[in-house]
């Protein structure tokens, strides 16, 4: 659980690990969360607040005995919005469920999950969201993420990121691509 001082907080919990010799990784995740937050109009904010419940599921095996992976994620989100947002963005529905599939591929050669200091990692994801999928509206969803960590002395690493998404179809707002900086 975690909560902040503006009224936001989330509760949940999930499992990251990787089985039989690292050749398949899992990511899941179950929770729960009410979200105080601005979105940008024309560089002034508006606040909203979102309460949300989302199950993320996420697994992938390794090619042989390659630095390759493939997969399969499936996400599906519950969402009610409220807040003077709502006024700037008429289209925008205050409760949605969106529901996605998807496929991944990525290489991956980084020394440690969390705390790498040599490697590379490169990782892309198609998401196809539908009513067939759980949700509510029907759009796509492409992301890359590409990092690389080089050890230039025993203390000290560069670390270079690289990422992109892409969206098409009914997107809603807070899923439209963005800045994302954690990690």
């Amino acid at each position: 659980g975690a909560a902040t001082e503006n009224g936001t907080w989330m509760v949940g919990g999930g499992h990251m690990g990787s089985w039989f010799d690292d050749q398949v990784r899992y990511v899941g995740f179950v929770g729960r969360a009410h979200l105080n937050l601005d979105y940008y109009v024309n560089d002034r904010p508006f606040a909203y607040s979102m309460d949300s419940l989302a199950l993320i599921q996420r697994l992938t095996t390794r090619i042989g005995d390659s630095d390759f992976f493939v997969g399969g994620r499936y996400t599906i989100l519950g969402n009610d919005l409220d807040g003077e947002l709502l006024d700037q963005l008429p289209d925008e529905r205050s409760k949605l469920r969106t529901g996605g599939l998807g496929a991944s591929i990525a290489y991956d050669t980084l020394d440690n999950l969390l705390t790498p200091t040599a490697g590379v990692q490169l990782t892309y994801v198609g998401m196809a969201y539908a009513p067939a999928f759980g949700g509510e509206q029907e759009y796509q969803k492409y992301e890359g993420r590409n990092r690389v960590q080089i050890p230039l002395h025993q203390r000290l690493g560069l670390g270079l990121r690289l990422d992109g998404q892409y969206a098409a179809g009914d997107v809603p707002f807070w899923h439209q691509p963005a800045v994302d900086m954690r990690g």
